[in-house]
């Protein structure tokens, strides 16, 4: 067992080394002179003379990285309670209804080139191979820095902010409901806590939010939207606006102007091209000729003012733009003020709160509650997150020793937000503002330059940058070539669920591949592992970081990131078996046993040539005569029968094949024949049976009947949990996904699947492999 803590180092590197000899490993290197390590529980800090944890005379950055540390994890963490706690949390898939999920920007690489991979990551192909898009961050094996860029914008943001999207036509309610219309008058409608569009059914051109959402169509149908679905309106009008007390008014093609009654439509004297109601008693609009008009109970008052489109809102403000796409506030006594910006139509929630399109459709939200400059607390929250999800990262990497050197920087830019529908016109104009603070060129080259600079300065064999902001972005988290960017409120993760986005996107950052959506089956990362775990190539997805949002990996996506699939145990094994608790034995090519007991073999009385295990209390085997032995307490009892193979599973169901291939089922105390012909065969459970035949094909029991499997194989193992492995006779290892097979990495004559995460087999060579 080990324990992980925070301890100060006045020099690293001794610190580094002296951990290392003390049997630990340092994770993280937090700031300059802060370290995460990971010791065994007998080792005392104290008896590493390098490191204290005495962490008073901190700076201000350093003081943040402790505060943030020891809020989230006290004073000691364990990685058995941070994977308890993990596994405790709800899992939800990225792409799960009214969820978005993160993105990865297949963006094209700078230029072709070669890298060249630090000694611990030197393959026997060669030294160097294509990067998986930039040379800093290939493989996440050894050192990795991570540039930290968290930019806080002006303490007074812009009027105007810019929300991804495009729209024709937005309207928002006195709640806050916001819809709209694009271009080709599909409907969307806003979900709040994510700040996403979520497209609607139906088409319209133009739609209106009240307390009800009614809307037209480009023939002039009008429908109004029952919670499910819209129900059309007799009538027919051009423009519609339903008001925050159910109030409905619209006007048709020829300016006509009618209000709703509840059944029917009563037409009002006037002529108005566009239509706007916060209640029953306020009704602005205007005319053909940009006139501005407010109803006053009985009849229409002109304002002084020319407009081409007017919102009032439900405590009366209203604003409105003119045909200079100017906008406008009404101030009252026919008095108007020019507000900032540009935009071709706008609509008032409230004195505070508006949002509009302009003409290149693009989307804008004016909210004084909105920030672009992080709070002590909010940078504190950025710190902690980060810092978990590299931790954990550096404990899954701990094979490969992946340790990350983290520089951070908290910048305050003062520039305007972003325009555009794509990534690097919304990023750029903070990220390049930063960029500028910490000495490099403003611009993607230098962000680039940056990571250089972070992987030489600090020694490191990779490198990328990550960018937190408040300033809006395009899409709320992405990553692509040498860095990653998210946004601090995390659309509808929230900023708590930061360190999962973060430990997915710099997954995306070293080559592993999405999950989830459209993704792909094609292979992925420096060692081009197949993207097996997508849910487009198989039934039997199993939770993994890349397509949840859980701090689990999947063997697809450590492959990806260039670990191994496979963990060599040491010893020689002909045989091996795994149980659906974990417990392990094995023969020998001399026919000896073996049981696993912590990280060592024991060797056990008696002589096997082929043993399985169903859990601790249920293990079998048959000897080089075929005589059939089963374990009881310390000893083993000799079972009446002759078998070459014999599986038994947690249940205590066992099956077996003799020497003719026959087949026994173990029923009591008693062996049944069973029809058919097999020469290996497994139980997972009472109702999980397979084998294989002479000519590798593949059967599986079916009630009372075996029904073939496509496939060859020459061994097949079934787990109690339904997972189920095999190897054919070229060595090549398959995982069943419920519907086909599906090819491993590795070569093994024989494997043993003991649940979904145990996996244990032999080689030809008789190496012991376990699945990491």
């Amino acid at each position: 067992m080990s324990r992980e803590m925070l301890v100060y180092a006045r020099d690293t590197a001794a610190a580094r080394t002296e951990v290392a000899e003390a049997g630990g490993r340092t994770l993280l290197e937090a700031a300059p002179h802060l370290l995460v390590i990971s010791v065994p529980d007998e080792v005392s800090v104290g008896s590493i003379a390098a490191v204290t944890e005495d962490l008073s005379g901190l700076d201000e950055d350093e003081q943040l990285v402790a505060d943030a540390w020891h809020t989230r994890f006290g004073a000691v963490s364990r990685p058995e309670e941070r994977q308890a706690r993990a596994a405790r949390q709800r899992v939800v898939p990225w792409d799960a209804p009214g969820r978005t999920p993160p993105q990865h920007l297949q963006e094209e690489a700078a230029q072709e080139r070669s890298v060249t991979l630090p000694p611990s990551t030197a393959e026997s192909r060669g030294d160097t191979a294509r990067s998986t898009d930039t040379p800093t961050s290939v493989v996440l094996t050894g050192s990795v820095a991570v540039g930290l860029v968290v930019v806080s914008g002006p303490a007074t943001p812009p009027y105007w902010l810019p929300l991804h999207g495009a729209l024709k036509h937005v309207s928002v309610s006195a709640s806050g409901e916001v819809w709209g219309v694009n271009a080709n008058d599909q409907i969307y409608r806003l979900n709040a806590s994510s700040l996403t569009w979520e497209q609607m059914p139906g088409a319209l051109a133009q739609v209106s939010s009240g307390s009800e959402v009614w809307g037209v169509n480009a023939e002039d149908e009008i429908y109004r939207w029952n919670g499910s679905s819209w129900t059309q309106v007799s009538g027919a009008l051009k423009h519609v606006s339903v008001g925050d007390d159910g109030t409905v008014w619209g006007v048709n093609a020829e300016d006509e102007i009618y209000r709703w009654n509840g059944s029917s439509w009563t037409q009002v004297s006037g002529a108005l091209k566009q239509i706007s109601v916060a209640d029953t008693s306020t009704v602005w609009g205007v005319n053909a000729e940009d006139e501005i008009y407010r109803w006053n109970g009985s009849s229409w008052t002109q304002v002084s003012g020319a407009l081409k489109h007017v919102s009032v809102a439900a405590d009366g403000s209203v604003v409105g733009v003119n045909a200079d796409d100017k906008i406008y506030r009404y101030l009252g006594d026919s008095q108007w003020e020019q507000l900032p910006g540009s935009l071709k139509q706008v609509s008032a929630s409230s004195a505070a709160v508006q949002w509009g399109v302009n003409h290149e459709d693009e989307i804008f939200r004016h909210d004084p509650s909105l920030s672009l400059t992080f709070s002590s607390s909010e940078r504190s929250l950025v710190v902690s997150e980060v810092l978990e999800a590299l931790t954990y990262l550096a404990t899954e990497g701990a094979s490969q020793n992946v340790t990350f050197t983290l520089d951070w920087h908290f910048p305050t830019v003062d520039v305007a937000t972003g325009n555009g529908h794509d990534y690097e016109p919304m990023e750029a104009p903070w990220r390049d503002a930063a960029l500028q603070q910490l000495g490099f060129p403003g611009s993607r080259a230098g962000s680039r330059q940056f990571v250089q600079s972070l992987r030489s300065g600090l020694g490191t064999d990779w490198a990328y940058a990550a960018y937190f902001t408040r300033y809006p972005l395009h899409h709320f988290a992405y990553a692509g070539q040498e860095r990653l960017v998210m946004e601090y409120l995390n659309d509808g993760w929230g900023p708590n669920e930061i360190n999962k986005v973060f430990a997915h996107e710099t997954g995306h950052i070293f080559g592993a591949a999405d999950e989830y959506g459209t993704c792909g089956c094609g292979a992925s990362g420096h060692n081009q592992i197949p993207n097996n775990n997508c849910k487009n190539c198989t039934s039997n997805q199993v939770a993994c970081l890349m397509n949840a949002n859980t701090l689990t990996l999947c063997p697809w996506t450590r492959g990806q990131l260039g670990w191994p699939l496979w963990d060599s145990v040491a010893g020689a094994l002909k045989h091996v078996s795994v149980g659906a608790d974990g417990t392990v034995w094995g023969v020998n090519a001399s026919d000896k046993i073996y049981r696993r007991d912590g990280n060592a073999w024991t060797q056990v009385s008696g002589a096997l040539k082929q043993i399985s295990v169903g859990n601790a209390a249920n293990v079998w085997g048959v000897n080089k005569d075929d005589k059939i032995y089963r374990r009881t307490g310390d000893t083993w009892t000799r079972v009446p029968g002759a078998l070459k193979h014999v599986s038994v599973a947690a249940d205590g169901t066992v099956w077996g094949v003799n020497a003719s291939d026959n087949i026994y089922r173990r029923d009591g105390n008693a062996w049944t024949q069973v029809p058919g012909a097999l020469r290996q065969i497994s139980s997972g459970n009472a109702a999980a049976v397979w084998g294989v035949n002479a000519g590798g094909n593949i059967y599986r029991r079916t009630g009372s009947s075996w029904t073939q499997v496509p496939g060859s194989l020459k061994h097949v193992s079934v787990a109690a949990d339904g997972t189920i492995w095999g190897v054919n006779s070229a060595d090549r290892i398959y995982r069943w996904t419920g519907a086909a097979w599906e090819q491993f990495p590795g070569a093994l004559k024989q494997v043993s699947v003991g649940a979904w995460g145990l996996v244990w087999g032999v080689n030809a060579s008789d190496k012991i492999y376990r699945l990491i």
